[in-house]
């Protein structure tokens, strides 16, 4: 079955998982009441701008960088166990909250966000006839009507590999 886990193993962002790994991989081992935070949770435009915003930062902050490789995020089994991880990192954190995003909504946006552009990109391409269950209709609808914004702003997240 094509899972929200499933579908954010399999996502390949070269510079934000190098420095945001904690913000997808730690789905790959969720509990369901993960699978269901990250399902019911909704996307907006000002929440994606919020999350571009922190991205970029912490892209930008070696620091924050470092911390996280250093704190072993991609390691974390839940968000629970993500959270904790990432509170150890004071740089990041604050990046995120000055964002306006908590750490944890990080993570989630970063698994809906990205797997859902996928999905979306997959089902317009004729590669599946409709979505999974791991993809809400809201969120599904919101990012087929705003891909056209929402591509060139997650781009320089995907492209600056340093």
């Amino acid at each position: 079955m094509f899972t929200l886990n499933t579908a954010v193993r399999s996502i390949a962002l070269p510079t934000l998982l190098a420095t945001l790994s904690m913000a997808v991989t730690p789905l790959r081992a969720g509990t369901p009441a993960d699978d269901k935070e990250t399902r019911d949770y909704r996307l907006t435009m000002e929440k994606v701008q919020k999350y571009v915003t922190a991205a970029t930062a912490i892209q930008a902050d070696s620091k924050a960088t470092r911390c996280m490789k250093d704190n072993e995020l991609s390691s974390a089994p839940s968000l629970d166990a993500f959270e904790k991880k990432f509170n150890n990192c004071p740089g990041a954190v604050a990046i995120v909250k000055g964002a306006g995003l908590a750490p944890r909504e990080l993570m989630v946006m970063s698994a809906v966000l990205f797997s859902g552009v996928m999905l979306v990109g997959m089902k317009k391409a004729g590669q599946i006839q409709k979505y999974p269950p791991s993809i809400s209709p809201e969120n599904a609808a919101f990012l087929e009507k705003n891909a056209d914004k929402i591509g060139p702003m997650l781009q320089p997240l995907m492209k600056s590999e340093k």
